[in-house]
């Protein structure tokens, strides 16, 4: 009876033995393969983040200086640039693109900010070059699919990131757009308006051929979907949209210029992004913001991309426009709801890695720019602007900056342009 107690207990423990190595081995086998640099989520050190403009139509006060050494004195990990392509690259007749002696000025913002704790970039443009003999150019405006032109400007899109890329070898972001799902940032040639499904197409075509020339001239850099309005209409809101783009790539009919097609998302973009502008305060678990959020995403998650990163590259809250308030109580109300926002965002939202706050400074000259005075453009600084004197951190910086660095931490390095701060 022993002996055969004996025998069933090593047959026992041979079967342990196999049991687990068959356990261990399929674990293994589960362990999921890299997908992308799209697939890999460092929340960690790169989710703070702030946008800002260098040049162009901002307050005549602001210097680069400042905004580099406020960025590094609120603590931010990351910082979309708006790069536009026809500030630092040129073409010619023949459509040969080559760079514009400003590049260098941007070589010097970008190093500047990377020595100083700013990091991680994201370059955006949402100007483009056009083929010779192409009229109409400018904001927002894209050839027609239909049109002869087309196919050249999406070959130029490619080769004009083919060329900046490799100027910028530390930038590893590249956002090819802005809002396209908007009006204003994709139009026809005079004006007139693409339907959502005609912006899709566009859209699609215009991430394809961007990816391509940024993997070309940097196999490590990644590619950037353009940030989308963050609209929950149901036929042309953001859940809309990205139906539309994913259908098209899985249609195996894109690019539609007739170059070899492909169905990999990962050719068209690495990172998803948006703009979920949240200006009624509420980003609680059930929220329509956190309810909008995880639709968007779940659009990813139905089509293969569950995992993917997504990118806030605009967030924030103006403080100049809402009947019945004035800027000092919406500073006040706004201060309140970045440090629950943002805290609500990385508890329910955990695809997101990086929220890019709109913007770091006030524009006061935003109302003689755009024509109109009570331009909502005005208010969505961290600080007031540079054209009012002294600059002060507003109560949505100075909460922001206690949610990065501490409820206890020092102040004083984001009153470092204020001389009438006293700690």
């Amino acid at each position: 009876m022993k002996k055969y107690f004996k025998l069933l207990s090593c047959f026992a423990l041979i079967f342990v033995m196999l049991f687990s190595f068959i356990a261990c081995d399929n674990t293994t086998e589960e362990i999921p393969e890299d997908k992308g640099p799209g697939f890999k989520i460092e929340r960690e050190k790169y989710f703070y983040g702030v946008g800002e403009m260098f040049s162009g139509t901002v307050d005549a006060a602001q210097t680069s200086e400042m905004t580099i050494n406020l960025s590094s004195a609120m603590g931010m990990q990351s910082f979309r640039i708006w790069m536009h392509k026809t500030s630092v690259l040129q073409k010619s007749n023949s459509n040969e693109i080559t760079v514009r002696n400003a590049i260098e000025t941007y070589k010097g913002y970008v190093n500047s900010l990377i020595s100083a704790g700013v990091t991680n970039i994201i370059a955006m443009s949402h100007y483009y070059l056009y083929p010779t003999g192409f009229s109409g150019g400018g904001l927002g405006v894209f050839p027609t699919p239909d049109s002869s032109y087309y196919s050249s400007f999406m070959e130029m899109v490619e080769e004009s990131y083919y060329v900046l890329v490799q100027e910028f070898p530390q930038i590893k972001y590249w956002e090819c757009g802005n809002e396209v799902n908007e009006h204003k940032y994709m139009q026809k040639p005079g004006g007139a308006a693409y339907t959502l499904k005609e912006k899709a197409q566009i859209t699609t075509d215009l991430m394809y051929y961007a990816s391509r020339g940024i993997k070309r001239a940097n196999p490590d850099a990644v590619a950037v979907m353009p940030g989308l309005v963050f609209s929950n209409n149901v036929s042309s809101g953001i859940v809309a949209f990205l139906n539309h783009i994913y259908t098209n790539i899985k249609s195996g009919d894109f690019p539609s210029t007739g170059i070899e097609s492909s169905t990999d998302p990962n050719d068209y973009f690495d990172v998803l992004n948006w703009h979920p502008y949240n200006f009624s305060g509420d980003s609680s678990e059930g929220s329509s913001f956190d309810k909008l959020n995880k639709m968007a995403y779940k659009v990813a998650q139905d089509n293969g991309d569950d995992g993917k990163k997504v990118f806030f590259t605009e967030y924030g809250y103006t403080t100049t426009q809402q009947s019945g308030l004035s800027r000092e109580q919406l500073e006040e109300r706004q201060g309140d709801y970045i440090a629950q926002d943002m805290q609500n965002i990385w508890n329910n939202l955990p695809f997101v890695e990086t929220v890019i706050i709109f913007r770091l400074f006030d524009w006061e000259q935003a109302g003689a720019a755009t024509g109109n005075p009570n331009s909502i453009e005005i208010g969505f600084g961290l600080f007031t602007s540079p054209n009012n004197g002294d600059i002060r951190p507003k109560e949505i910086g100075i909460k922001l900056f206690k949610q990065i660095n501490g409820q206890d931490a020092d102040l004083s390095p984001i009153y470092q342009y204020d001389t009438t701060w006293q700690a």
